[in-house]
């Protein structure tokens, strides 16, 4: 197929790019690199553009587009507290004009990346797709407005999509070749990994949650099963004409503490850590229940292990590409 990915050049938009051309689809990849690494984008072809600019039209006619893989988005929910705005201008208004576009050129076809954010505070864990969606920041509420807009469209225009809830994406190309390289970054283990390297103290945001050390438990699935979910939903709902909505983690949750323990025992590094209030817009737990997701596609994770997990993102950190 021929796939546009928009934030391919991102972290997860680099793996996903990778792994979709390596399952020989022809890829291009549209971002504006606000987060985004050229260098990252080592496969397929690339635009430097906003995912909304009116070009990227002619670039589903110049290419023959056949599906979009829709990464493109502002993603930090403390950010997201502080200005609204800018998440609902980015995640909601310009998805509206890339589905516009969509509709325009008779594209029918879009795996979408949403987030565990759209639940908010758990009724109960682990959490299923039939949890309540009550977001608790505006970074989820973007992402569950989008969702509907695609149900909305959907019953409108005839568009199949996949909506991808992830929760926390971590790890790194288990090659090395590419990762995460946000500046800052914004995920937990890179930002404790730069703090080794750095020699500098670790903020832990809360230590008064309602969970085992009082501090937030989240679930952590590889990016390369994240990359692997979406060849996946791509080519089924390309097959079959119908719309999913998946949860994707591990099943399994682990607390801020607890990611700094197994990140010493890895790096074999001392952490220096301290504590800091609660961060607006934090659950206390997030953990998925993948049992929808693994039974649909008799699938598993690849990576669900922690220590691999954390091992490829220190492989990355130690010798990183760009």
């Amino acid at each position: 197929m021929n796939v546009l990915i928009t934030g391919g050049a991102g972290y997860i938009g680099s793996h996903v790019n990778k792994y979709l051309s390596r399952k020989g689809h022809n890829t291009i990849v549209v971002d504006d690199l606000s987060f985004g690494k050229e260098e990252a984008v080592r496969y397929g072809k690339f635009f430097n553009m906003d995912f909304s600019d009116p070009r990227v039209e002619l670039i589903f006619k110049t290419y023959n587009i056949d599906a979009v893989v829709h990464l493109a988005a502002l993603a930090d929910v403390g950010h997201s507290v502080i200005h609204p705005d800018v998440y609902y201008l980015t995640n909601v208004v310009k998805t509206l004009k890339l589905l516009d576009m969509m509709v325009h050129a008779n594209i029918k076809h879009i795996v979408f990346s949403s987030t565990a954010a759209i639940f908010g505070e758990p009724v109960y864990t682990p959490i299923d797709e039939k949890h309540p969606q009550k977001p608790i920041n505006p970074y989820g509420n973007s992402k569950l407005v989008c969702e509907t807009i695609l149900e909305d469209y959907s019953a409108a225009y005839g568009i199949y999509y996949t909506s991808l809830r992830y929760f926390n994406a971590s790890g790194c190309d288990p090659e090395g070749e590419i990762g995460e390289a946000f500046e800052p970054p914004h995920h937990i283990i890179p930002i404790i990994m730069r703090k080794i390297l750095s020699n500098k103290c670790f903020h832990v945001f809360g230590s008064d949650y309602n969970t085992k050390d009082g501090t937030c438990i989240r679930d952590y699935v590889h990016v390369w099963d994240i990359a692997d979910l979406h060849d996946r939903c791509l080519g089924y709902i390309m097959e079959n004409g119908v719309n999913l909505k998946f949860n994707v983690g591990n099943s399994s949750g682990f607390s801020n503490l607890e990611i700094i323990n197994e990140i010493e025992k890895v790096t074999g590094q001392r952490i220096e850590y301290g504590f800091q209030g609660r961060r607006k817009g934090d659950p206390a737990v997030l953990i998925a229940s993948n049992k929808k997701v693994c039974e649909f596609f008799n699938w598993k994770p690849g990576f669900s292990d922690i220590s691999t997990i954390i091992t490829s993102s220190w492989n990355w950190e130690q010798n990183r590409k760009y």
